[in-house]
């Protein structure tokens, strides 16, 4: 009988490639050009906000060690919420490159980066991650409290200072969730060694009308799977009727696609072999920003935008010399922040600081 590997090296496993947040991405950079990553120094890590012509930058926090990531906006323009890392590896950081996304923490403040509150405690094996907003008072993230529980989706409410379980079926590994008018969407990572692909699924944030919503069916394009394959970061339109989310197709094969929830019609947006990635909706539901890099040319490395059809890629001119990822658009109360078709519209990202990138000043 071939022996079963161990329970705390199958979890370990399962929650390397549970969130896909950006590691894929500079994953690739380094092993490019392993020298670009080497710069230390207290604007190493940073979440700013700018504008789509790529003006008006401006930093909200940064941290000298500690990796910032998926920082969202709330829909009245108040606050911000993120996924702070605090695992530090071997080069004295702590990033999602290698940390297996443990010791992380979901943060929340004001929108100028004061008053900060990590909204569950952090410990080595605790994960806490990839929040959003459903509204004004309450956060939707990912919660995994030891190496020998499966992730579970939590709703944080503000006004009571307390947590609560979104009730999806029992035995499933979830991950990044957003949530639209009730509804929430979520990959399920298959537990199931012989399962091959992450599909997504949606349901009613009280637990009713559970279902799935794409079933892949993948040839990979690479031997080198650094993931399951399948569908990750999900989000919602702001109508609530399709979804934009990533594809994992093996190697640096990324592509985003899109998904009418009624039908389950899908549709490419982006072009095979490159990495195309964490797709988010602007409040009006006209434009999609998106993170894009061709490891072929770094000088097109960085935040796009692009029509709901994939149409009208345009590049955001933001400063050289940065790793940039997810993106958000500012909701639309924010002087006209959350319109997609208008270069005063407003974005928050994260980013990493590479002098050694092309551009840089």
């Amino acid at each position: 009988m071939p022996r079963k590997p161990p329970l705390k090296a199958l979890f370990f496993g399962l929650v390397t490639c549970l969130l896909l947040l950006t590691g894929f991405f500079w994953q690739n950079i380094v092993a490019s050009s392993p020298w670009l990553l080497g710069y230390r120094g207290p604007d190493l890590f940073g979440i700013y906000t700018a504008k789509l012509d790529g003006s008006g930058v401006r930093s909200i926090l940064f941290d000298e060690k500690r990796e910032l990531s998926h920082p969202r906006v709330s829909p009245d323009g108040k606050r911000i919420t993120f996924t702070r890392y605090n695992r530090l590896l071997g080069g004295g950081i702590a990033e999602e490159n290698g940390s297996d996304y443990l010791h992380t923490e979901v943060v929340i403040a004001d929108i100028d980066g004061s008053h900060q509150l990590s909204i569950e405690p952090t410990a080595a094996h605790v994960l806490n991650a990839n929040s959003s907003w459903i509204d004004n008072n309450s956060v939707l993230y990912v919660h995994r409290s030891d190496l020998t529980s499966l992730p579970e989706l939590r709703i944080y409410h503000l006004s009571s200072r307390r947590a609560n379980r979104v009730p999806t079926p029992a035995g499933l590994a979830v991950s990044d969730p957003h949530c639209v008018n009730g509804r929430v969407v979520f990959p399920v990572v298959p537990i199931d060694l012989k399962a091959t692909t992450c599909c997504l699924y949606t349901m009613k944030l009280d637990g009713s009308g559970f279902r799935q919503l794409t079933a892949p069916q993948i040839t990979p394009t690479s031997a080198a799977l650094s993931f399951k394959l399948g569908d990750y970061d999900p989000w919602f339109s702001p109508s609530g009727d399709t979804v934009v989310f990533m594809r994992y197709f093996g190697g640096v094969d990324w592509r985003i696609f899109s998904v009418n929830v009624s039908t389950g019609a899908e549709k490419l947006l982006t072009r095979p072999g490159e990495t195309s990635a964490i797709p988010e909706w602007s409040s009006d539901g006209k434009s999609i920003i998106f993170v894009n890099f061709d490891k072929t040319k770094l000088e097109n490395l960085g935040l796009y935008t692009m029509v709901p059809s994939g149409l009208n890629k345009q590049k955001i001119p933001l400063p050289g010399g940065y790793l940039y990822t997810h993106p958000s658009f500012l909701p639309s109360n924010l002087a006209g922040a959350g319109s997609g078709s208008n270069n005063n519209a407003a974005i928050i990202y994260s980013a990493r600081r590479v002098p050694g990138l092309p551009g840089a000043r």
